[in-house]
């Protein structure tokens, strides 16, 4: 994988997201579709959510990277329903899930958006497949 980053220029590299200017990486490998997220000079830091299934399309996902190194995302477990994830710039990993979100497949929690102070905004879809927006605080 090239890890380059051209001033705020965002592009796609098998599957992984450069977004940020400050030299950290996000998205997706895509041979092992697990998330990562590290500094383009060095090493790459990969992570899966507790109770993440390991069939298709299933497992952890990170969607966003705040500057201080936190991670947004979602995990879909062995029954294809989403729960939220957030990875601290420690490495802790926390689930949520919002109460009222669904937990059929394709239903759950999905953290997409985290700022500094590591709250994270994203959607939820409930039992009768509304979706609905979250604010969760730390």
């Amino acid at each position: 994988m090239r890890c380059e980053v051209d001033d705020r220029i965002a592009w796609r590299n098998a599957g992984t997201q450069i977004i940020h200017s400050i030299g950290l990486v996000r998205g997706v490998d895509a041979f092992t579709e697990s998330p990562l997220a590290g500094p383009c000079a060095g090493a790459i830091a990969t992570f899966d959510a507790p109770g993440g299934g390991t069939g298709g399309y299933q497992g952890t996902i990170g969607s966003d990277l705040n500057p201080e190194g936190a991670v947004a995302g979602y995990y879909t477990d062995a029954n294809n329903a989403n729960h939220g994830v957030l990875r601290t710039p420690g490495g802790a990993i926390i689930t949520f899930n919002v109460p009222g979100a669904g937990t059929g497949s394709g239903q759950g929690t999905f953290g997409t958006t985290v700022d500094p102070a590591e709250i994270v905004i994203g959607t939820y879809i409930d039992a009768s497949t509304v979706s609905h927006g979250l604010l969760r605080t730390p």
